[in-house]
């Protein structure tokens, strides 16, 4: 029987690698654990972990991760635009020129493919006007681009003539615009512009539409009484004709550019901007306040079409000056030593000639708004067009010598002291009116619903049924049913049917109802019914009434006493009792109890388009349209005195404010 003892020597010696082994693993921590996670860990701390110097001595000689490091090695940079970079993602909008600089300063937002500053951040709206007003400012807008027609003038006219109307206004065969001296402008899908270039073989037509594909040429705003005087100071001509540099003078003695023909066309040949760009930006004084001779005035009445001649259109003009262009650096160092007195800015061999083209632009004049007949005009200036590739050095200088970088907010309120509409917001039938109306409606009705229901206005219960969008095709259908089917109104329905609504712009029948509202027409004023019927009819009203059942009348609104008309607010028609209360010095509103059971009592007739407080005549105005049908019980009223007056409600207000109204002929 073998025996149970064991021999332990033996036992051990015989195993001894495996020991060696497992005491090597237990000692040995596995992973890649760092020397730091290797400590109990009462003895951890967070200082130590970055330190190793607070390690236990016999720690750290075992620390292996304090190795020297590798020289840096140079990367090689590669050159790339950050626009370009950004352009390649699909479904992004457009940079402009002058994005960055925009982008630094301004609110952006995507505007019909494009990236468009929207508003300045420093929020000066009342600083822009005063800009505007007395001094000069700027907008980029070359999201407008030039479409080229090359043929012969009749072919041209004559394919014209087929899209235009010339009970609209005027037409591209007026000879002003024939002559090619002066800008055009017409209605078709949208509003357009247009330049007529004269060559010996054929004729060239210069069309800038809104948003269209090309970037060849790109186009800034200035407005404001110093405009010529910024642009005097950012250009200096270069290899220009003797009779350019006279007018060029001449300019510069006017207080505004709207005492110019309206659409004047200059063309000038300037140097590089950055050569005559001031080292730092400050407030300039107009210069244009000196006495204008009859001789000068007479001289810049009579404009010669001469004056347009440019070689913006040629193309290859375009691109060998965008290839001209030296980089920045290098004229840094020129504009340096010209500041430290080493260089003479005469000395400088500027062989880069650039075509730009300056068009008049006339604004409103204050007598149109009732400014104490002052004949101060607002949003008088010019527009710059100049080639591609220059768009930040024409920029820059301008910013450094005066003007005002402003967004389409501040465009927009700038269109509106003037009283006239804005495309596309205030065109609501065109395609492009319809589009950003209803992306208007979108943003509006997310932006109401992420609000809490306790902090957001219940609109069902104050009346308002659409808060965020004028329901054009539902006013007219309400109105049409007020009409008495005759054969002129069939008539109408087979030209217009099919149009749910449009816009009236035929200036002879605008014309009429204009003269039937100063007149102030009003059926209290007759013996009989019939009489006000006849008067109707001498007028050609119910002619115009039947053959545009569907039509809009766009409208000019003034608020009375008080309140500031908004977006979307409705346009109603006063009752009998309302006009006693005009009286009253203090009356500010109506409140109509029975708006809380959601019944709206006042018929309503329009609808505001845009609106806000006119700093130039101190009180609310607007743009609005209103239905023909309905704007004809307007001249019904019973009141000679208020005819022409009209009640405008806030969306988010029970009361109803008086403004006066007025036909908008455009």
């Amino acid at each position: 029987m073998a025996s149970k003892t064991l021999d332990v020597k033996g036992f051990i010696e015989s195993r001894v690698d495996e020991i060696k082994k497992m005491e090597i693993a237990v000692k040995t921590i596995g992973g890649s654990r760092s020397l730091f996670q290797t400590v109990s860990r009462r003895m951890r701390r967070r200082a130590a972990s970055h330190n190793r110097k607070r390690l236990p001595k016999r720690l750290i000689s075992k620390d292996t991760t304090d190795k020297t490091k590798p020289t840096a090695t140079t990367k090689k940079k590669r050159r790339t635009s950050k626009k370009r970079n950004f352009q390649r993602k699909d479904n992004v909008s457009q940079w402009l020129e002058t994005h960055i600089w925009h982008a630094k300063r301004m609110k952006m937002s995507d505007q019909w493919n494009f990236k468009i500053a929207e508003i300045s951040c420093e929020k000066g709206k009342r600083a822009a006007y005063r800009a505007c007003k007395n001094e000069c400012t700027i907008q980029d807008i070359s999201y407008y681009r030039c479409i080229e027609i090359k043929g012969l003038q009749q072919v041209i006219v004559n394919t014209f003539a087929r899209l235009t109307n010339n009970q609209t206004g005027s037409t591209i065969d007026s000879m002003d615009y024939l002559q090619g001296g002066v800008e055009g402008c017409l209605e078709l899908l949208d509003q357009i512009t247009l330049i007529n270039q004269q060559n010996r073989q054929d004729n060239m037509l210069e069309i800038d539409s809104h948003t269209a594909d090309d970037s060849s040429l790109l186009r800034f705003s200035l407005r404001g009484p110093m405009s010529q005087s910024v642009l005097y100071r950012a250009f200096k001509l270069h290899n220009e004709r003797s009779e350019i540099e006279t007018t060029w003078t001449k300019l510069l003695t006017l207080s505004s550019t709207a005492t110019l023909p309206r659409g004047s066309v200059l063309a000038l040949n300037v140097g590089d901007p950055r050569l005559n760009r001031p080292i730092l930006k400050k407030r300039y004084h107009n210069l244009n306040r000196s006495i204008v001779t009859d001789s000068c005035q007479s001289y810049l009445q009579n404009w010669s079409s001469e004056f347009a001649r440019t070689l913006l259109w040629n193309p290859t003009i375009r691109k060998n000056v965008k290839e001209a262009k030296k980089p920045d650096h290098e004229l840094n160092k020129l504009r340096m030593q010209i500041f430290n007195g080493q260089l003479e800015l005469n000395d400088i061999d500027n062989k880069i000639s650039i075509p730009v083209l300056l068009i008049q632009q006339t604004g409103a004049t204050a007598t149109l708004i009732n400014i104490n007949n002052e004949s101060d005009f607002i949003n008088s200036g010019w527009d710059l067009i100049l080639p591609a590739g220059w768009g930040m050095p024409f920029w820059l200088s301008l910013i450094y010598c005066g003007a005002r970088a402003i967004g389409l907010q501040e465009s927009a309120k700038q269109y509106l002291e003037q009283g006239i509409p804005i495309f596309p917001s205030d065109y609501p039938d065109t395609a492009a009116g319809c589009i950003n109306a209803v992306a208007t409606h979108q943003k509006l009705t997310s932006d109401y619903y992420l609000r809490p229901p306790a902090k957001r206005i219940n609109y069902s219960k104050i009346g308002i049924l659409s808060p965020f969008l004028n329901r054009w095709d539902e006013l007219i259908e309400y109105w049409r049913k007020f009409l008495q089917v005759t054969e002129s109104f069939k008539t109408g329905e087979k030209i217009h049917e099919t149009r749910t609504y449009y816009v009236i712009r035929c200036r002879k029948e605008l014309s009429t109802l204009n003269q039937l509202l100063l007149k102030k027409v009003c059926k209290s004023n007759r013996t009989q019914a019939e009489a006000f019927d006849k008067e109707m009819s001498n007028f050609g009203i119910s002619q115009i009434i039947n053959n545009h059942s569907r039509a809009l009348v766009a409208v000019k609104i003034k608020m009375y006493k008080r309140g500031t008309p908004r977006q979307f607010c409705p346009i109603c028609l006063p009752r009998n009792e309302d006009f006693s209360k005009l009286k009253d010095e203090y009356f500010k509103g109506n409140l109509d109890k029975s708006l809380l059971q959601g019944v709206l009592e006042r018929s309503i007739i329009g609808y505001v388009s845009c609106g806000d407080y006119s700093h130039s005549v101190g009180y609310g105005c607007a743009v609005g349209y209103c239905s023909i049908v309905g704007l004809t019980k307007l001249f019904e009223q019973p009141i000679d005195q208020f005819s022409h007056f009209i009640l405008i409600r806030d969306t988010k207000s029970l009361q109803y404010h008086f403004a006066s109204l007025k036909i908008l002929i455009f």
